[in-house]
């Protein structure tokens, strides 16, 4: 454990690089794969209602309110970063914990909240919908750490072969993901876990394919300054993660040998 960090000095093994490269600061609703299901559903519902208002502008966003899952979350997180990055002071807007994605698009298209944060690639089905982006974070090149799996250094060091055997099958599937070869079989397997329209099923996922995924998912020094800063944490950087499993898989040149496996 590092002393100077209470929580221990965490490995990193699974890491999407940009938060920001998935959220979106939109006049619309955040549609992941619990929300995708019932889509349809309230798309009727919607329909029926009176056309939808101007796309607000980021100077109306003052005074506006916003929908986050949860406070302390990362939709939080990328909310107050996007709108500082729009001009906007986050203290001049409203956020509402309003809860998961199905529930914040309800929210927006009863008019109950102005502007939410969502999932690049996801939110095509809210445009669909007729609302418009508002700033696309991820065009931002801002390095971010998200969707990771964080465990005790201790622990690793007592089941390296736990460790090294997971990442083998995270850059194995990272392989395959990435292989256009794979594009429909792997189109095939996302769909039934999120049941979306296909055409944005598979814009989403060559956007997450072509420009957010890496084979060798290594955390960033600049992706983990970004947030301890703005958490106004002093903490080292270093002491939360730890590459070293993964570069000595790059060293061995595991990925090529995948890739010319039959």
């Amino acid at each position: 454990m590092n002393r100077r960090n209470p929580i221990g000095r965490l490995l990193r093994l699974r890491e999407i690089r940009e938060e920001q490269a998935r959220g979106v600061l939109a006049s619309a609703a955040r549609v992941a794969s619990e929300a995708a299901r019932s889509v349809d559903a309230r798309r009727e519902e919607y329909d029926a209602r009176p056309p939808l208002p101007e796309t607000l502008t980021p100077a109306q966003l003052r005074g506006a309110k916003g929908a986050i899952s949860s406070f302390g979350g990362s939709s939080e997180f990328a909310t107050r970063f996007a709108l500082t990055k729009l001009g906007i002071n986050p203290q001049d807007v409203t956020l509402l914990q309003v809860g998961d994605e199905g529930s914040r698009l309800a929210a927006l298209s009863t008019g109950q909240i102005d502007f939410t944060v969502l999932t690049a690639g996801m939110d095509l089905v809210a445009f669909d919908m007729g609302f418009k982006p508002l700033l696309r974070l991820y065009t931002l090149d801002q390095p971010f750490q998200q969707t990771v799996i964080a465990i005790n250094t201790a622990w690793a060091k007592t089941h390296s072969a736990i460790v090294d055997s997971f990442l083998r099958a995270t850059v194995a599937a990272n392989v395959f993901i990435k292989n256009p070869l794979n594009t429909a079989a792997a189109l095939a397997l996302i769909h039934t876990h999120l049941p979306i329209k296909e055409a944005n099923l598979k814009q989403g996922f060559l956007l997450y394919r072509d420009q957010f995924y890496s084979v060798y998912p290594f955390v960033t020094v600049p992706g983990i300054e970004f947030i301890l800063r703005t958490r106004k944490m002093e903490q080292p950087a270093t002491d939360f993660y730890d590459n070293s499993y993964l570069q000595a898989l790059q060293d061995a040149n595991f990925a090529a040998t995948l890739a010319k496996s039959p």
